[in-house]
């Protein structure tokens, strides 16, 4: 192969899916004399080789398959945290608020939405256990590490100039959310490139046998996985900006005065609805991933239709079915 992988990731290597150890100690493979022992398989014909491989293999060799699933397991408990968080927030501010308007309906429409979000809250971290049930009991295969290696590029990439475009403003403009907003982005993508590199934290193997249309299979559904397994941290993230930024909101009721309600109304709206779409996150990971397996269970149905037809053709003819 172009690129090693742990040798328990590719499909077929130990019978009877096995990768215990054999019986006495492991012999070393010979090294030729004059040739250099090299960890990283590197080769440096010019047609075959890329700088990028140098950091590729050394990220993959650094990062174990089972750090993201550790992570995105707590990060996922983090965001369930922080909407406990949230639902003592909410209410506060609605006495706030009341107290403000003197009257009593804000205080009784937080009290509402704080237990609304206590519901929201049930409903992510059941979904989220849905998430990463689904990631280890579907396995899929590649025909190599193409795939999660392009996309490895492209994660850290993409997330080195969301954040320094979002640290630059933040600094132009003196936006401390902005800078939040660009920490964000940054725990997002590192996460996310630690899922693209280690394809077997998502149960995806590797064999170089695999056909064309298992593996266009593969791919897409290496691709659902690698969302799935980014969805807790990407919903602690934005529930950590929501909850921060109902935060700021008290802060400006306490500051603001009676011809300010209106306005602290409207930003209290804006507000709610930006909590409640981030801690929605998991809801629609997984209504997603349901329409995808769906799709693929239609798609195998139709696709096994005509072998169907001709078994049922060759029993009317008579003819023994074809094993």
């Amino acid at each position: 192969m172009s690129q090693w992988v742990q040798a328990k990731a590719v499909k077929g290597l130990f019978p009877n899916g096995s990768t215990a150890a054999p019986l006495g100690p492991p012999v070393p493979a010979p090294v030729p004399a004059n040739t250099p022992s090299r960890r990283l398989p590197i080769s440096f014909n010019v047609g075959d080789w890329h700088p990028l491989d140098i950091v590729v293999a050394a990220a993959r060799q650094a990062c174990p398959s089972d750090l993201a699933a550790t992570i995105s397991k707590s990060a996922g408990q983090t965001g369930t945290l922080t909407l406990y968080l949230a639902a003592v927030l909410v209410p506060i501010g609605g006495a706030l608020f009341s107290i403000k308007a003197q009257t009593i309906a804000p205080l009784a429409f937080s009290l509402a939405t704080g237990l609304a979000i206590l519901i929201v809250q049930y409903v992510a971290q059941r979904l989220l256990r849905a998430c990463d049930a689904a990631i280890r009991a579907n396995r899929s295969t590649l025909s190599s590490l193409a795939v999660p290696d392009c996309l490895f590029v492209l994660t850290v990439a993409s997330t080195a100039g969301g954040t320094l475009g979002l640290v630059w403003f933040a600094i132009k403009e003196g936006e401390v959310k902005s800078f939040i907003a660009g920490i964000a982005v940054l725990a997002v993508g590192i996460f996310a490139a630690m899922v693209a590199i280690q394809p077997s934290g998502v149960s995806v193997d590797v064999d170089a046998d695999c056909r064309m249309g298992e593996e266009a299979v593969g791919v897409l559904t290496f691709l659902m996985k690698f969302s799935l397994r980014c969805v807790p941290i990407a919903f602690a993230a934005a529930v950590t900006l929501a909850t921060l930024n109902t935060a700021s909101f008290l802060l400006e009721i306490i500051r603001s005065d009676q011809d300010m309600l209106e306005f602290m109304a409207i930003r209290a709206s804006i507000s709610l609805a930006t909590l409640f779409a981030a801690a929605g996150i998991p809801l629609y990971a997984y209504l997603v991933m349901l329409l995808y397996y769906l799709t693929l269970d239609v798609i195998s149905a139709i696709v096994s239709i005509p072998g169907k037809l001709d078994v049922i053709a060759d029993h009317g003819k008579g003819n023994p079915p074809t094993p």
